[in-house]
Parts: structure tokens; sequence; C-alpha cells
């Protein structure tokens, strides 16, 4: 009798652990699916540098510069031209250049806030942004919310100079994330993992660690300039020769206008300038193109007494200066066009000294 208590007792054991096993299983599968997917949170929020394309490289180094208060006594601010084209060495006061791909005076405006938090924010500022970029809204999302530029709070208040001006182009446009709305500030704020999916599958998680690292110490060396191609020419019809004339968008305006009252009230005078285009571009464009847009900085230029037309609308230079279809100045274009605004701001100081 015992023995066949002792053999029942045998057999139901392991009935009751195959019973017990999946729950287990499932147990053991949840953990590992939550710490392979916190993995991928904390590599998609923290190590950018080891996936991203060289841009946010370059991105990140600007930041460290303003991070560190290394801002000399010239700060440059603007979209991609002027951050190929603009040799912070090549022009007076040992100077940085935040100046990124795509930006525009939405995202600009949060870049200053970071500057002007530092107690030894420089007293005069180059501003330059192409036409197009008063206009357009396409790489927000996509490149400056995904590579980290903004908080929580900054998306907030975007929104709501969005609902103040009637302009709510950047937040009803055809987007792939699938975020809903009442989420989609905290995850992109914070890297959710599937904004970043692509990248970190192209850049093999890891493989580009070295030469975006190498990047990043490339554009410290030149203070915040950054290449973007260096053919040595392209003629490529550029954004302007597709313009008919220049507008500017209500949430653009409001944050252009922002940032130019922020920097009147702390004495920082602002020179714009307008980075050149190639030849064939220049040949193509409207000429109703630079008239608007002199007409717009002008207007501004009476608004504020502190914002000044250094290079207006709209200079162009032979081909053989630019290195992409994009208008970005090559290595000697940038040399070149760093001494046209060297001599413009030698210039200056000669017609504002005291006689």
């Amino acid at each position: 009798m015992d023995g066949s208590h002792g053999l029942t007792d045998a057999h139901a054991r392991p009935a009751a652990a195959r019973r017990e096993s999946p729950g287990r299983y499932l147990l053991l599968a949840a953990f590992v699916l939550a710490l392979g997917f916190g993995f991928a949170w904390f590599w998609s929020a923290r190590m950018k540098l080891a996936f991203l394309d060289p841009e946010y490289a370059a991105w990140n180094a600007k930041q460290e510069l303003v991070a560190t208060c290394d801002l000399g006594q010239l700060m440059v601010i603007g979209d991609s031209r002027a951050d190929a084209g603009i040799m912070p060495n090549g022009l007076p006061g040992h100077g940085i250049n935040i100046a990124v791909g795509g930006a525009k005076p939405v995202e600009l405006y949060f870049f200053l806030q970071h500057a002007l938090a530092c107690p030894n924010m420089p007293h005069k500022v180059i501003l330059s942004i192409d036409a197009g970029h008063f206009d357009s809204l396409d790489t927000f999302w996509d490149r400056s919310a995904r590579f980290g530029t903004f908080t929580v709070p900054d998306l907030k208040l975007i929104e709501h100079v969005a609902q103040k001006t009637g302009d709510r182009s950047l937040f009803t446009e055809r987007r792939t994330d699938g975020f809903p709305w009442f989420l989609r500030d905290w995850l992109y704020a914070h890297s959710f993992p599937t904004l970043n999916f692509a990248s970190m599958v192209r850049g093999g998680m890891f493989l580009r660690y070295a030469n975006n690292l190498a990047q990043k110490r490339l554009t410290l060396r030149d203070r915040g300039q950054h290449l973007f191609g260096d053919a040595p020419r392209d003629d490529t019809l550029a954004e302007e020769a597709t313009l008919p004339r220049f507008s500017v968008l209500p949430l653009e305006r409001w944050f252009f206008d922002r940032m130019i009252a922020q920097m009147q009230a702390r004495r920082i005078e602002v020179d714009f300038v307008v980075a050149p285009i190639n030849h064939a571009t220049a040949a193509s464009m409207s000429p109703d193109l630079p008239k608007t847009f002199a007409a717009f900085l002008d207007a501004t230029a009476r608004r504020y007494p502190n914002f000044h037309v250094l290079i207006g609308p709209t200079p162009s230079l032979p081909d053989r200066f630019f290195g992409d279809g994009f208008a970005h100045l090559n290595q000697a274009g940038a040399k070149r066009f760093t001494a046209t605004v060297a001599r413009a701001l030698r210039a200056q100081d000669l017609s504002s000294a005291p006689r």
C-alpha cells in the first residue's frame, strides 16, 4: 500500500510541474521582453552617438559647447547652410557656430534659450536662415525632436503658440510615428525606442560610434562648423529655384520675433546673414523672392533696433564652391564666404566707430 501511494505521488509531482510550467514560462518570457525593451529604450535615449548619422554627432558637439558655456565673443545660429558655410575660426572673437541642419525659427528659439542661460553670452550674434525655412516644418519631428532638442514643456509651449497664432500645421501634418496626440510630446522628449528603431538597424546598434565620435571631435575643433557635402562642384538647383516669393508661417514668425526681442532685451546685436546659393539656382530664381525676403528683413530691422541685415538676399557664388545639391558650401566655399562675413563685420565696426 505504501508502495502504491509512493508511486501515485511520484506520478503526481511531474504532472503538477507540467501544469505549472506554462505560467513560469510566460513569467520568464515577460521578464526577458521587459528587459529587452528597457535596454532598447536606454540605447535609444542615451546612446544616439552609436547609431544615428553623422549630423547627430555635429549636433551633439554644439550642445556640448553651449552646455559648457564655451561661447566666445560671437555666436553663429541658423540652418545647415550657415552650419557649413561660416567658420568661427575665421571670424573675430573665437566664437562658436551652433547652426544645425534643417533648423527653423521654432528650433533656433530653443537653442538660443540654452545659450542665454550662460553668464558669458556674447553681445553679438550672426543669425542665418534661408528663405525656405521660414515656410517649412519638414524636419521638425524626424530630426529636431528625434535628436532630443525639446523637453515636454518646450513642446507644450510650441503647441500653445500654434493655438495662439492659429497655425496648427506642425501638429496636423501626416506623420508615421503612430503616437496618439496625448502621448506624443512625452514619447518624443524621452526618445521612445520605436522612433529610432530604423536608425538602430541601419547603424548596426553601435557600428557608427567610432565615426560619430571622430565627427564630434572634429566639430568641436572647428568650434561647431560642420560640412555637409564636399564635392568639388555642384550645379543642382536649390529650393530657391522653386519659390515664387518669400512667405513665413505664423508659428515661425512668432518664434523669430521672440528671439530678436529676447536678444534686444539683453542688448545683444543681431546681424542677419543670407548664405549664398550657386549660380545655377540664382539664374533660375524668381526676382520676387529676394525682393520679398529683403522687405521682410527690412521690416524686422525697423521694429528691432538691435537687428541689422549684414548680408542681404540673395548672394551667389560659382558652382565650384558648393559641395552638394542643397546649396551647402564645400571647404573652399566656406573659406571664401567666411572671409566675406569677416570683411562685412570689420566694415560694420568701422562705420559704427565714433568719429
